[in-house]
């Protein structure tokens, strides 16, 4: 869904560069996080488990609905008691 809005967005065939770049960019993060992750043994499983479960949720969400997660809408869904 989201290399679906970029190629929208950007067309491939103009913005190859760029539509490679993010994905290099996006693929270090998380190679990063998992790495960082890693070095402590009993927090790498349940974290990356979350974040799979997390990252389901809001594809399926983005997918069906069209909605799209920023800053504001998690904070939003976060303090949902004030």
């Amino acid at each position: 869904t989201f290399f679906d809005k970029i190629s929208q967005t950007y067309p491939i065939a103009d913005n190859l560069g760029f539509v490679l770049t993010i994905a290099v960019v996006l693929f270090g993060a998380m190679l990063l996080i998992t790495t960082l992750l890693s070095s402590y043994r009993y927090v790498l499983k349940p974290v990356l488990i979350l974040l799979l479960i997390m990252g389901a949720v809001t594809s399926y969400f983005t997918d069906t609905y069209g909605t799209v997660y920023d800053t504001t809408m998690l904070q939003n869904a976060l303090q949902t008691d004030q």
